[in-house]
């Protein structure tokens, strides 16, 4: 795969290429202080960051003072640690979905001796990302998150997933249960765990707990395979039922201080102000639409 890379940068003009390895090359990582200054592109041909071993990187993108790009050859999860820093830092990324869909355009062309049209790569692409990517409800307790998924599982025949559900299964306890013996620390302990093992399954909807946000690390497995969507509803209309910390909560109190937080993890709100059904067109419409830009982006490069 190095070697492909090598290839292609130098055809496509670069000027100075340099291979980091552990060893056998010229530069190993322990060599990576020397090329912070003027580096501009970064490309990870190694399985680091790949599933089951997700959320490692071999770099902090934060020491690369003119980085232009980053692009991972790895697609499983579709945004590694390395690309999710990058998208945090909001430097241009590509994932390995792309090359994969080309790499099997160009196969078939050569078993079956036919030429296949490029713009089959971003069709192509995109519904496999679509089929994929995980839909991600977050929100406040009550909101609707589970009614909206059960919709959403209705219109899409997708699996739903209630991380709430597997806590429960995982413990082999209540909430409540879990609650009265370890407090909210040993919930949310076990709910970054489930979010961790759950976020590895693919084309599913996660429907999460209400806290699952007051916790930022919960954010990345949530976000490197999935497209998560804030349900909102006025505080007012929460419901408490069932829900240990909303119970004698104040609601409004709660709201200010994870409002934030939700936004911060959302890439887009969807109003739970009308019935289930439509939130759930709503969330549907919008990720078709979303993973087609993905791909026109795609194709805009490809033609330019």
């Amino acid at each position: 795969m190095s070697q492909t890379i090598q290839a292609i940068a130098r055809l496509d003009g670069c000027r100075t290429l340099t291979v980091l390895d552990l060893q056998g090359t010229a530069h190993t990582y322990d060599d990576l202080p020397e090329f912070y200054a003027d580096t501009t592109l970064i490309v990870n041909a190694t399985p680091v960051g790949m599933y089951p071993n997700a959320g490692k990187s071999l770099v902090d993108l934060t020491k690369f003072a003119k980085l232009k790009g980053v692009a991972d050859v790895i697609y499983n999860p579709a945004r590694t640690a390395l690309l999710l820093q990058a998208e945090a830092l909001g430097i241009p990324y590509a994932g390995g979905l792309t090359m994969l869909v080309a790499q099997a355009k160009q196969a078939a062309e050569h078993f079956f001796g036919r030429a296949i049209d490029d713009a089959k790569i971003a069709e192509i692409g995109a519904d496999m990302q679509r089929d994929a990517e995980n839909i991600v409800l977050i929100g406040m307790p009550g909101c609707g998150k589970s009614t909206i998924g059960n919709a959403l599982e209705a219109l899409t025949g997708r699996r739903q997933i209630d991380l709430d559900a597997e806590i429960v299964k995982k413990a082999g306890k209540s909430i409540p249960e879990i609650f009265a013996e370890g407090g909210e620390e040993a919930f949310r302990q076990i709910e970054t765990e489930t979010v961790q093992e759950q976020s590895a399954n693919r084309g599913v909807i996660l429907v999460t707990g209400g806290g699952v946000v007051t916790r930022a690390e919960n954010y990345a497995p949530l976000r490197s395979n999935g497209r998560l969507y804030h349900i909102t509803r006025p505080v007012a209309e929460l419901s408490r039922e069932g829900r240990p910390l909303s119970l004698h909560a104040d609601l409004n109190e709660m709201a200010a201080k994870r409002m934030p937080l939700y936004r911060k993890f959302a890439d887009t709100e969807i109003a739970n102000s009308s019935t289930p059904a439509e939130a759930a067109e709503q969330i549907w419409r919008d990720f078709h639409a979303y993973t087609r830009a993905e791909w026109a982006e795609f194709e805009h490069a490809r033609h330019t």
